[in-house]
């Protein structure tokens, strides 16, 4: 079963490209359940109007969808200008 600690690894692999550092360590993300196969979390970008945000949403899911023993990655943007289309979008995504 995955744990919360392999899944704050894994997001430690994801770096901002603005800053070079990871997202995790950021503070960007926050609200970490993991049941079963399924993970759930919430990522705030560091604006608003974070060019980046849906990019990195999306890799966000990508790569946990992407551990070991998990089929269903919900990732939520919150704070973001364009936060119900990402939402969407990621509710679409694989």
């Amino acid at each position: 079963m995955t744990t919360e600690d392999e899944v704050i690894s894994t997001l430690r692999e994801i770096v901002d490209p603005h800053t070079n550092i990871n997202i995790f360590d950021m503070g960007l993300i926050s609200d970490i359940t993991v049941k079963g196969d399924s993970i759930s979390l919430v990522f705030r970008p560091t604006s608003p109007f974070c060019p980046l945000g849906i990019h990195l949403a999306m890799n966000i899911k990508r790569r946990l969808i992407q551990m070991p023993n998990i089929k269903n990655a919900n990732v939520k943007i919150v704070g973001h200008v364009q936060e119900d289309m990402i939402n969407s979008a990621l509710l679409d995504s694989p």
